[in-house]
């Protein structure tokens, strides 16, 4: 019955759908579905491009923001215009401008990396080797050039294997100091290399010392330092008042004549108007003036002091503050190529490469904005269309058959389902009854077996039953026959330890008593006879102990034969 339904309302809906396809409206609205699914089709795929759109705008922006904070503000107006409502075709040129100006930026970032590690490494350098003479200075060890250490090694080496005997020369630093420290850069700067010539206390080896730096200047390139002939410096130089000679003191006569034969020539002056009104002259500033000339000292010059015994202290501490300076010097190179080495790859990480190169991303942005137009616009006819009366009321009728045709199919789903069951449980209950009847036969099978074996079995089980009650009555009668036995033994070995006693007894108290069993009553009265002597008073202690003695024997052995 439900069959013939099921089939009478699908007939019904094939009518409508007939009717359906006849109408206009119904026509119309097939076409706008089409369209609309294009629509939704092309959408899909312009949603996916404006979602990567999306993300690298974001990326750009991301990287836009970051280097206005590090400073590029002319990048950072970028940011407000990287929207995606600007539309297509003004992102596309703001991107490509962007484009452009970032690969300057990071060309310039990228030298300017290679610039400030080069100073980095100038500047660990210089911090190594400023700490390299830190080291040397703080154990007394002059921080004198290269060139003056190795003359005046190989001339103290030279003259000690010649002459046997330890031979030093000094450079004039060693032997002179300032008394001013006002005017000791002029001092040092105007002395300039001649603070290393060196001074020998024995003029006589002036000619020894010149063959030895005659002999290795071009080997070691030795050049500015010279030998003073200190022949020549025995006369006493005065010092010039208002000079420069004026301004240091001494600890050797040659270093002193030699040094003030310098710098008597040059006068020192307050004012740098002065200077000209002198041949030689110079300020505290080291500001000098010669052959009409005003020259400014180089500051490398007479940075490091080596003039007396306070140089080294001055040059410590003049060392650690540049030191300080280069500490400082160092962190802000380090923060400002960490920070461009943030920009470069915030620039890398931009994603503005791709952007650049993939513009169908960007243009899905207009696309997608005309799309959802023509979607609206479909929509809305759709609507328009689906208010028709003929239309309205077809498709109504077209639902309720429907309705009903899913009811009936329910239905007739339901008994299918209901009759599977019923069948199922049918088989399961045979596949059971199958089961128990296996089952009875197993056990059949399994009785018919024991009855066989016990047929079989009965009979000798029987045989042995039999057999051991004739062994246990056997076992019986040989337990009774030992035991017996054992009695007949202990008896006669108790009768004969028992008779070896009396005879003992009579051979000690020469009593005629038989020796045998039967006798013991003899013993007895003969025990009686002492017990009433010994009460008389006589003397029968000895015959009555071992009687007594005996006895106790006798009885012993009798409660551990015959107890029961």
């Amino acid at each position: 019955m439900l069959e013939e339904d099921l089939v009478e309302v699908s007939d019904l809906q094939d009518n409508i759908h007939k009717s359906l396809d006849q109408n206009d409206e119904n026509k119309a609205l097939v076409a706008l579905d089409k369209r609309l699914r294009e629509i939704e089709i092309n959408l899909d795929r312009e949603n996916e491009r404006f979602a990567e759109a999306k993300e690298g705008l974001k990326k750009i922006k991301s990287c836009v923001d970051r280097l206005s904070v590090e400073g590029y503000q002319e990048i950072g107006v970028y940011s407000s215009e990287l929207d995606a409502s600007k539309g297509s075709t003004a992102l596309i040129g703001l991107i490509k401008k962007l484009s452009d100006r970032l690969a300057e930026l990071k060309i310039t970032l990228s030298n300017r990396q290679h610039v400030l590690r080069e100073e980095l490494n100038e500047n660990i350098a210089k911090t190594k080797e400023n700490n390299d003479k830190l080291d040397n200075l703080r154990k007394n060890i002059k921080a004198y050039p290269e060139y003056a250490i190795t003359l005046i090694s190989n001339i103290n080496r030279r003259l000690s294997e010649r002459h046997g005997k330890k031979i030093e020369v000094k450079p004039l630093c060693e032997y002179v100091d300032s008394v001013d420290e006002t005017w000791r850069n002029a001092l040092e700067g105007y002395l300039n290399t001649q603070r290393f010539d060196i001074i020998c206390e024995r003029p006589s080896l002036f000619d020894e010392c010149l063959e030895i730096y005659e002999e290795i200047k071009f080997e070691h390139r030795i050049y500015g330092i010279g030998i003073v002939n200190t022949n020549k410096c025995f006369s006493d130089v005065e010092p010039v008042r208002g000079t420069l000679a004026d301004k240091i003191t001494f600890y050797n006569k040659y270093a002193r004549n030699y040094a003030f034969s310098i710098l008597n020539r040059v006068v020192c002056v307050d004012k740098l108007h002065d200077l000209k009104q002198h041949d030689s002259a110079i300020t505290a500033t080291c500001m000098r003036y010669a052959n009409h000339v005003a020259r400014q000292i180089q500051p490398s010059i007479f940075a490091p002091p080596f003039l007396g015994l306070e140089a080294n202290k001055i040059y410590i501490k003049q060392l650690e503050k540049e030191n300080t300076e280069l500490g400082a010097e160092y962190s802000k190179l380090s923060d400002e190529l960490y920070a461009a080495t943030r920009c470069i790859s915030s620039i890398d990480a931009s994603g503005l490469e791709w952007l650049n190169n993939n513009e169908h991303c960007l243009m899905s942005i207009d696309n997608r904005q005309a799309l959802l137009k023509d979607k609206e616009k479909a929509d809305r006819s759709k609507a328009e269309l689906e208010k028709n009366p003929t239309y309205f009321f077809l498709h109504e009728k077209l639902d309720k058959e429907k309705k009903k045709y899913g009811i009936i199919r329910d239905e007739v789903s339901n008994l299918k389902g209901k009759i599977v069951s019923i069948g199922n449980a049918i088989e399961k209950a045979n596949q059971n009854i199958d089961s128990l009847m296996d089952g009875r036969t197993k056990s059949e099978e399994q009785l018919n077996d024991v009855m066989r074996k016990y047929k079989e079995l009965g009979p000798e089980a029987e045989k042995r039953y039999f057999e051991i009650a004739s062994v246990k009555s056997d076992l019986q009668s040989i337990r009774t026959s030992l035991d017996n036995a054992s009695y007949n033994y202990l008896t006669t070995k108790l009768e004969a330890e028992l008779t070896g006693f009396m005879t003992q007894y009579c051979m000690t108290f020469n009593f005629g008593a038989g020796k045998n069993y039967d006798a013991l009553d003899l013993y007895q009265r003969e025990h009686n006879i002492f017990e009433g002597r010994r009460k008389q008073g006589n003397d029968y202690r000895k015959p009555h102990d071992f009687s007594r003695r005996q006895g106790r024997r006798v009885d012993n052995l009798s409660r551990r034969f015959f107890q029961p």
